[in-house]
């Protein structure tokens, strides 16, 4: 999809996991569940989570178009982690052992040898050889910037998804508050640019992607969630890393993108 408008995909992504959280909350009060949730909590959500969006999905996808999958993944996991580290110990109150120490300075470096290859990655996101057309510095640092601000937007909401979890905030609670400010903040900005002569365009094909892609995504959101309420923000992000082989796999498989020698160091 990264021939599509990233605020349009994102936001039809947003869709499912609304579809899964309001029948939940339905039930949850049919069954006599009126726990008015904590407003602080509730208020720091909503902000995480419109930040979460526009910097996080909307950035993360348009960087998928400049630096592929293979090298964008790992960018964004490694600042997450670091960052998640940081705000775990700062806010959260979470212990960072020395080995954690060492492996946030390790994932440090390795984001530094990462950002070094993104114009070779990049070559390799162009599929037609005889068309390819070089790109400026800026634009592969920005696409590199731009998977590591994804990065720190997700690892700020795991944050506050935990605080939220602490302060007692139901599961559906918590998944409802963020999807639905992605819904609306993504829906009026795809209305916006590209433009509702342009969102009509698009493909059945296309909108298809989006909403398997919005499922998976209610599956993953889901189970981040119930994992930040079972340990520390450093212990998720860190197990989240796992999917950096999976990706790197999926990129050379299904879309012939380079495995460059630093991505592989």
């Amino acid at each position: 999809l990264v021939d599509c408008h990233p605020t349009w995909v994102s936001c039809v992504k947003a869709i499912p996991t609304l579809m899964l959280v309001v029948p939940w909350l339905i039930i949850r009060r049919w069954r006599g569940n009126r726990q008015f949730p904590a407003g602080r909590a509730v208020a720091l959500l909503a902000i995480t989570g419109l930040f979460g969006h526009l910097c996080g999905n909307v950035v993360f996808q348009w960087s998928l178009g400049v630096i592929g999958l293979v090298l964008a993944v790992p960018l964004t996991l490694g600042t997450m982690i670091v960052t998640g580290a940081f705000l775990g110990h700062r806010f959260l109150h979470e212990h960072v052992s020395r080995a954690t120490i060492i492996s946030v300075t390790l994932l440090i470096v390795a984001v530094f040898i990462l950002s070094l290859s993104a114009g070779e990655a990049n070559e390799g996101v162009q599929s037609d050889e005889s068309n390819r057309q070089p790109v400026s510095a800026w634009i592969l640092a920005s696409g590199v910037a731009a998977a590591c601000l994804a990065g720190f937007a997700y690892s700020l909401l795991g944050a506050a998804i935990r605080y939220g979890l602490h302060q007692k905030l139901s599961l559906p609670m918590t998944l409802g508050v963020v999807s639905l400010v992605g819904l609306i903040s993504l829906a009026l900005l795809s209305l916006m640019n590209p433009g509702l002569e342009t969102l009509l365009q698009t493909t059945h094909h296309d909108l298809r992607y989006m909403f398997y892609a919005g499922i998976w995504n209610a599956v993953g959101f889901l189970a981040l969630a119930k994992a930040l309420n079972q340990t520390s923000l450093i212990h998720v992000n860190a197990l989240s890393a796992t999917q950096v082989g999976m990706t790197v796999v999926a990129g050379l498989l299904l879309f012939d993108e380079a495995l460059t020698w630093m991505t592989a160091i």
